[in-house]
């Protein structure tokens, strides 16, 4: 009996050592979440924008979802830039003094037509406000073209290409 007894308490004594154990680990992990989460949030600063700045759009695919990593405080390499938040950058741009214009660099816009339209709306209103909008690409396609054919400024390296199709239409032919 007395082998029972000294063998559940160190049974016991072991469970409770080992919960306690895990309790600390997971604290800490916790606390270096929240501290890693804390200092990205609080300790970004906002950067400054200097006279005669220029917004440079240079993504050739805006996705309408972006899916938030809760890890991007590690790694900031891969941040890609939603539809809404392109349309957002331009309208705040439209309405900051210290930007003065827009250079788009879309080379094969990767977007529907409907994305494009949006996006060229976003750019016909910043242009609204007497700001002016540059275009480049080492090719455009007909998406690109449109979505560029707002700037008052558009080039295209000599070495490039223009790809446009146009808008076609086929009669079905049913014997």
């Amino acid at each position: 009996m007395k082998e029972f007894f000294k063998m559940f308490f160190a049974s016991v004594l072991g469970v409770i050592t080992a919960g306690v154990i895990l309790i600390c680990i997971s604290l800490f992990i916790t606390f270096a979440l929240i501290a890693g989460i804390a200092s990205k949030a609080g300790g970004g600063e906002i950067p400054k924008i200097e006279a005669n700045s220029i917004l440079h759009i240079d993504n050739g695919s805006f996705p309408e979802i972006v899916a938030t990593n809760p890890w991007s405080f590690i790694d900031q390499k891969d941040q890609t830039v939603s539809l809404s938040q392109a349309v957002e950058a331009i309208k705040l741009a439209k309405n900051n003094p210290n930007i003065s214009g827009i250079y788009l660099d879309i080379d094969d816009l990767a977007v529907g037509m409907a994305s494009a339209e949006e996006l060229r709306r976003a750019l016909q209103n910043f242009k609204s406000s007497g700001k002016f909008i540059v275009a480049y690409a080492d090719r455009y396609s007909q998406k690109s073209y449109y979505l560029s054919s707002i700037a008052d400024q558009l080039y295209l390296n000599p070495k490039g290409m223009l790809g446009l199709t146009g808008i076609a239409s086929q009669t079905m032919f049913y014997k």
